[in-house]
């Protein structure tokens, strides 16, 4: 049987990855994580192609996915999950360093779910993850 993948990290930064891993597995418990470093890898495994091809057919959850990503950034990935209709319905949350007002009404106007800026200092970031993971994987609902 399949494992189910709750949250899909989506993250080229290895630092960022393991604090928000850390964060997700210690406070809240969620224990089905997949880290992809790039958009290209994250798409394949959504429409379970290449090496995701025989992963099964259940979705995460959710998807946090970073908005600056080499190659298929971040607005390229959720622009083509939003237009798919096998993914579209799969909630995105996007995580950038540094934003501006442009950028966040690109990503609401593509689909995103919820815009979160990354604070410098890691415990910061750490807080707003918690948040984040507690009010997806605990307070919404889903399909």
């Amino acid at each position: 049987m399949p494992q189910l993948v709750e949250i899909l990290l989506v993250d080229d930064s290895v630092t960022d990855a393991e604090l928000i891993m850390s964060s997700l597995q210690e406070r809240l418990r969620v224990r089905n994580l997949l880290w992809l470093p790039t958009g290209e890898a994250a798409l394949d495994f959504l429409r379970r192609k290449g090496e995701y091809a025989n992963r099964g057919r259940l979705q995460p959850r959710l998807v946090i996915l970073d908005k600056n990503l080499p190659g298929l950034n971040g607005l390229d990935v959720l622009q083509q999950m939003k237009a798919d209709p096998a993914l579209k319905l799969i909630p995105v949350v996007m995580l950038t360093g540094s934003s501006t007002d442009a950028e966040k009404k690109e990503s609401y106007h593509l689909g995103v779910n919820s815009f979160i800026l990354k604070p410098a200092e890691s415990t910061l970031f750490a807080t707003e993850i918690d948040r984040l993971g507690a009010y997806w994987m605990q307070v919404n609902q889903t399909l």
